[in-house]
């Protein structure tokens, strides 16, 4: 019985997410559905589902299974039974062998993420005392109070959004106990949310079979099993090869798909993958602190191109991102502040402690460097290929959709070098113990600008000339 709750929370989580994208995208123009469509729910469900959680605990009502899902099933049948959504447009592609050893690859991988994940037990410091500790008092507490994020005997990043460890409670409420077995569960479907968001994304822009391709690629880099359901084995400079917990899988998730309707909606234009792409930033926010700065770099983007875009839509579409954003990220904000939990970072920023630390700079490109090009065995030839690319691509690297997803890859990690430059934390401790998870964060993303690079110098689908590529260029 506990497993069949929980399986039914499990599939809470995706149908919420569904009636979301369903309620934004009521024309269909996305063209999202069946496999993707589920797998991309699912992660969208989880930051839905948990921000209800939140605002129920700000209204002190109590976090049940009930007091959760009811509404969701109220909200769904609605959603469901009001907006028919547009016929699903079925693949004419024929399945043929190369197609089939991919899916082959993926299904694979998927299958040893959940055996792997569900066998051993929970074993990284930050899963244990931030994540899944967080979900336990949740779960105990029926949800958050400040009482629990101001406990001066507990003191591991209550700054930090908890999106995860809400949704890992929910579950433990389904269960009707603690049992990290089922709050690991959500680890590896995630794994098969982030296949889902590469697959729809480059299958979009040149058919299954490549979407096939990039997704089986992914499937394998070494970081992202890690954190997806573990390797029995210490990989490169890693101390351990079990990272499931942590939420920088799942902000790497967000980032992904934040990125996907950002493109889109630069390319095409369109209200759906543009409240879409700030849906995604919203939960990126509502992840880990370090997605804010990924929404706030969005916004910005966001602003300079519908500016130079012109047209009275400006005010419009701001209305439409903006607000969405903001929902995800001010409760949060405003209740920490409101607790006096700050950031450690913030509180040692100043102009005086970034010229002091900038030595640090030599050692965080050294080290960054080395990760990146050197360390094959944790992203594979990831980080070559997207190098080698954009380098090769560089006639098209300026159009509207591949210039706005390089810039925010760009700002990010210069967001993660000045965090670097301005922690109290000693440097080489600090890189050795958290790059290899910053970069987590970015890799997916630069693995879609491959695949975008790749498709456009193949021609499978590219600008109709140079010229196009040139003026598309102007909007940003």
């Amino acid at each position: 019985m506990q497993l069949l709750f929980v399986i039914l929370t499990l599939i809470l989580f995706a149908a919420a997410g569904a009636s979301v994208i369903r309620l934004i995208d009521r024309s269909g123009e996305t063209g999202l559905h069946g496999a993707p469509l589920i797998g991309i729910a699912f992660i969208t469900g989880l930051g839905v589902v948990s921000l209800q959680m939140f605002i129920l605990s700000l209204f002190s009502i109590p976090v049940t299974l009930a007091t959760v899902s009811i509404p969701w099933l109220v909200f769904i049948a609605a959603v469901f039974l009001k907006i028919k959504g547009a016929p699903a447009r079925r693949e004419r592609e024929r399945w043929d062998l190369a197609s089939v050893l991919l899916l082959a690859i993926i299904i694979v991988q998927s299958a040893y993420s959940f055996v792997y994940a569900l066998s051993v037990p929970l074993s990284g410091w930050d899963a244990w005392f931030i994540w899944f500790m967080k979900a336990r008092v949740f779960y105990l507490d029926q949800g958050v109070t400040g009482q629990f994020l101001v406990d001066p005997n507990y003191q591991q990043h209550q700054d930090y959004p908890v999106m995860l460890p809400l949704a890992i409670s929910l579950v433990y409420s389904a269960a009707g106990s603690v049992k990290e077995v089922f709050g690991k569960l959500l680890y590896p479907l995630q794994f098969l949310s982030l296949i889902s968001v590469i697959y729809y994304a480059t299958a979009k822009e040149a058919g299954r079979r490549t979407g096939l391709l990039f997704a089986a690629l992914l499937s394998i880099v070494p970081v992202i099993m890690i954190h997806a359901g573990g390797i029995p084995l210490k990989i490169g400079q890693l101390y351990a090869g079990d990272f499931v917990g942590y939420s920088d899988f799942a902000l790497s998730i967000v980032f992904l798909a934040a990125s996907v309707f950002f493109y889109l909606y630069a390319q095409e234009g369109g209200k759906a993958t543009l409240a879409l792409s700030a849906l995604f930033l919203g939960i990126g926010a509502w992840t880990k602190n370090e997605g804010l700065t990924f929404a706030i770099f969005s916004t910005l983007l966001f602003f300079v191109y519908r500016f130079k875009k012109g047209g009275m839509g400006f005010v419009r579409e701001s209305l439409v991102f903006v607000p969405v954003i903001a929902l995800f990220v001010l409760p949060w904000l405003f209740y920490r502040v409101s607790l006096g939990v700050g950031s450690e970072y913030v509180g040692n920023l100043s102009f005086s402690t970034v010229i002091d630390n900038l030595w640090k700079l030599g050692v965080i490109f050294k080290t960054l460097g080395r990760m990146l090009f050197l360390n094959v065995e944790l992203y594979n030839f990831c980080w070559w290929a997207y190098v080698l690319s954009v380098a090769a691509n560089w006639r098209w690297v300026f159009s509207r959709g591949l210039v706005a997803l390089n810039l925010l890859l760009a700002l990010q990690l210069s967001t993660y070098i000045f965090i670097y430059i301005i922690s109290p934390a000693p440097i080489d401790w600090h890189l050795a113990t958290s790059a290899d998870r910053l970069l987590l964060h970015l890799l997916p993303l630069a693995m879609l600008i491959t695949a975008f690079n790749l498709v456009s110098l193949a021609g499978l689908k590219s600008f109709r000339n140079l010229s196009e590529a040139r003026s598309s260029a102007k909007a940003f």
